[in-house]
């Protein structure tokens, strides 16, 4: 129905719109790049990629490197059917982590004594894949142990003590692209010495086995070289100001040098006295010894053979003590053929052919030669038993007590006329006589350290002939049958050989207790070896001084220098056995030689003890004049024998119309008790030399007994009256002895005594028919009679019972 036609029309087909997205995945700094990745690129249009940093407004066509926080931009072109497109993202370059590389995996590090050593650097290098980096890094490097190694300019490591610190090095650090890395390694520092044994250098590492053959040389790290049966075969040199030599057993030295060396050096030689070892010095050098300044010797020990300037050289002693533990007894019968200068069973004989003989009737031996009593003490201090120079000077025979407390046996008679004296260490003699048949003899003993028994004829000189062994004939012989020693007790004589492996830990304020309101310093760390010099110059003044719970040893203590330095000569030093004094008042492990009393005090001092204690001897340091009355309150013994050789001791009766009533003390005069006392003669002086124990009393000791009674307090502390209050001190006036009220602020010194009396009378008077008629004795020809002592250093004014005394100054027995 219709007949076709055309039309035509114009129409537009756009391109379509792509919507593409770009990711890129990100990468570590030193990695290769990753390659972007885009998606809705339908026509797949040519894609242009270029980057900016984050912050940065332009895009550019370098791939970034740099680690950091960066953005991609995808530019898509159009195609025929589709327009172009951009897209951005962003994307990451992580920090990388680097390895640290160091030129050495460990340091070892020295110093000498004083702390000083060379600084090392230990070089660091940045590797990353394995790739060696370039560029100027920074590193922070941190010791563990700052008493080791500190670190300076963050670069140098200072070695500053002995021992071992972990170093660890940080780095790089603040850098752009690198994460820090660490590295650790370890430094060790020892310590030089300078000192040197058979060719080995001595340092902290070896010091404990220096030649390593399981320690023959032992060094202290300080000043003390122990030589245990060493074998040298080369010589000791050192550069140290003071070097001690520790002997233990057999030693030797041989060398083409001088067998020791040193730089104007101290050299001391010691040992264990109680067991003293020997050293034999060989050289095919001038002399054994060279550039020492001074060469001492310890505990007996002193050059047998040889000298210092010749090629051989001998140090010892020619004994050991007789008995070596608490209980033991030893008897050693005494005699034998060649006597001179002989050592049997620990019996060092020095009697020349004329100088001895032996009893036929009983076997003994007669000592036939006599020492001249007063040259006695320069033959101890000139010449050491066991060399020929003793045994020219010295006749009779010597013998060694260990370090405690004991008795000294002596079987021996005299005659009527003999004299038979027994001298121990430097102590005065105790002299025996009066012994017709051969007696046993105990003498009590209280040595610190192993010590010396001399035992000689001290009888009346025959006539003047040419010094022979410090002595001169005589026509009386004494007899010896045996000597021997029964140790109650012994300790250690020298320890400081047994401080060699362990660290040296100083007594610090944390290791001590002080109480400062009881004027006491106690130590509780037993781990502690070592003291510095003038530890206690910063304390007031201190009751005493107790170290025992301390492994300190081998030191002298001396109150002017060292670490006892400025203590008062009041203040009683307790230190361990081993340990050496010349000193009173010092406490060797539970011994002290010598105690000595102060009258004359500071005010702010006082006696006080830590524990009970052998005392060899202990005297009151204050001269009475003859009827001289004092209260006095001692912490020994007055044994009843011997009041009289001091004068009268009184106790209060009772106290009766404002007058007090006294009575002579008949029995011992007791420790911790307070006496009113009238001295019997001039410059009486109250002492004990018997080996006796001292302590501190009981509270209830310090008062008179009787009850109801005025009473005597005994003062070991100034006593002041601070308010008004019934007591009294001792006053004399016109001849009167009186107890005086006293006022505020008078005092009582220590060692005396006041009175407590309640009674409203402000004087009592001393009565007693002998208060003021003690006089010194004399004989029928108006002579000042003999002056007898007993063993305990008290007084007898006329002994009559059997037994060993003093008789002006030298033992002697009464049968």
């Amino acid at each position: 129905n219709y007949n076709g036609g055309e039309a035509t029309n114009s129409f537009t087909i756009t391109k379509a719109t792509i919507t593409p997205s770009v990711t890129l995945e990100g990468w570590t700094y030193g990695e290769s790049p990753k390659t972007p990745v885009v998606t809705g690129n339908t026509d797949n249009g040519q894609v242009t990629y270029t980057y900016k940093a984050a912050g940065e407004s332009d895009f550019t066509s370098a791939v970034p490197t740099v680690a950091g926080t960066h953005t991609v931009k995808a530019t898509i072109a159009a195609t025929a059917n589709y327009n172009g497109n951009e897209v951005t993202a962003d994307f990451i370059i992580a920090k990388a982590t680097p390895e640290i590389k160091l030129a050495e995996e460990s340091i070892r590090m020295s110093i000498n004594v004083k702390n000083e050593g060379d600084k090392k650097q230990n070089a660091v290098s940045l590797y990353l894949n394995d790739e060696l980096l370039q560029g100027n890094y920074e590193y922070q490097i941190v010791s563990s142990n700052d008493k080791v190694i500190v670190i300076e300019d963050n670069t140098w490591l200072k070695p500053v003590g002995v021992g071992e610190a972990t170093i660890t090095v940080t780095g790089p650090i603040d850098d752009a692209n690198l994460e820090p890395a660490q590295k650790t390694f370890n430094a060790t520092v020892f310590m030089t010495y300078d000192l040197t044994v058979a060719g080995v250098p001595v340092t902290s590492e070896n010091r404990t086995d220096v030649l390593g053959d399981g320690g023959s040389v032992q060094f202290d790290g300080q000043k003390l070289l122990k030589l245990n049966q060493a074998k040298l075969t080369g010589a000791i040199s050192t550069t140290m100001e003071e070097l001690t030599i520790f002997l233990t057993g057999e030693n030797s030295i041989t060398a083409s040098t001088a067998a020791i060396i040193g730089n104007k050096s101290k050299l001391t030689f010691t040992t264990e006295g109680n067991n003293p070892g020997k050293i034999l010095f060989t050289t095919t050098a001038s002399a054994v010894v060279e550039g020492v300044s001074a060469v001492l010797f310890n505990q007996n020990l002193a050059i047998m053979s040889g000298a210092i300037n010749e090629q051989n050289m001998e140090i010892g002693t020619p004994v050991k003590p007789i008995v070596g533990e608490s209980g033991e007894t030893n008897t050693v019968d005494v005699g034998g053929e060649d006597l001179n200068n002989t050592v049997i069973k620990n019996v060092l004989y020095t009697l020349g052919e004329d100088d001895y003989d032996t009893d036929e009737t009983d076997n003994s031996l007669l000592l036939t030669n006599t020492m001249v009593d007063e040259d006695m003490q320069n033959v101890i201090d000139n010449y050491a038993p066991g060399t020929p120079e003793f045994a020219e000077h010295f006749s009779g025979l010597t013998f060694m007590l260990p370090a405690g407390t004991g008795k000294v046996l002596v079987t021996a008679k005299t005659g009527e006329d003999g004299i038979l004296n027994v001298k121990i260490g430097s102590q005065a003699p105790y002299v025996i006589k009066g012994i017709l048949e051969l007696t046993e003899i105990e003498i009590p003993y209280a040595c610190a350290q192993a010590t010396y028994v001399y035992i000689y004829n001290a009888s009346p000189i025959a006539a003047e002939s040419n010094d022979h062994r410090a002595g001169k004939k005589t026509t009386v012989t004494v007899g010896l049958a045996s000597v021997g020693v029964n140790a109650l007790g012994t300790q250690p004589s020298n320890t400081s050989g047994n401080n060699i492996e362990g660290e040296q830990i100083i007594l610090s304020d944390a290791d001590v207790v002080y109480d400062s309101e009881n004027a006491t310093l106690t130590a509780i760390n037993s781990e502690v070896n070592s003291i510095y010099d003038e530890s206690f110059v910063t304390f007031p003044f201190l009751k005493y001084i107790d170290l025992r719970n301390t492994n300190i040893t081998g030191i002298k203590v001396s109150r002017e220098e060292g670490a006892f330095k400025g203590v008062s000569k009041n203040t009683f030093i307790y230190v361990p056995a081993g340990n050496t004094t010349d000193e009173a008042n010092v406490i060797i492990g539970n011994i002290c030689e010598s105690v000595v009393l102060d009258a004359n005090m500071e005010e702010d001092e006082a006696f006080g003890l830590s524990e009970n204690f052998v005392a060899g001897s202990i005297e009151y340091d204050r001269i009475f004049s003859k009827d001289e009355v004092a209260t006095i309150y001692l912490p020994f013994d007055i044994a009843n024998e011997d009041r009289d050789e001091f004068g009268t001791f009184y106790t209060i009766e009772k106290m009766e119309n404002g007058k007090l009533k006294v009575v002579e003390e008949t029995n011992g005069i007791k420790a911790h008790t307070p006496y009113i006392f009238k001295a019997a003669t001039d410059n009486t002086q109250l002492y004990n030399f018997n080996v006796t124990e001292i302590g501190m009393p009981d509270e209830a000791e310090a008062r008179s007994a009787v009850e109801n009674t005025p009473e005597l307090v005994g003062c070991y502390e100034t006593f002041y009256v601070e308010t008004e209050n019934d007591v009294f001190r001792l006053a004399t006036d016109a001849g009167n002895t009186q107890f005086v009220r006293m006022n505020i602020d008078e005092e009582v010194k220590p060692f005396q005594a006041y009175l407590k009396a309640d009674t409203t009378t402000d004087e009592l008077t001393v009565t007693d028919k002998d208060i003021t008629g003690i006089n010194q004795l004399y004989d029928n020809n108006n002579n000042k009679m003999d002056s007898y002592y007993n063993l305990a250093g008290q007084r007898v004014v006329m002994p009559t019972e059997k037994g060993v005394y003093v008789r002006n100054g030298r033992k002697t027995v009464i049968r």
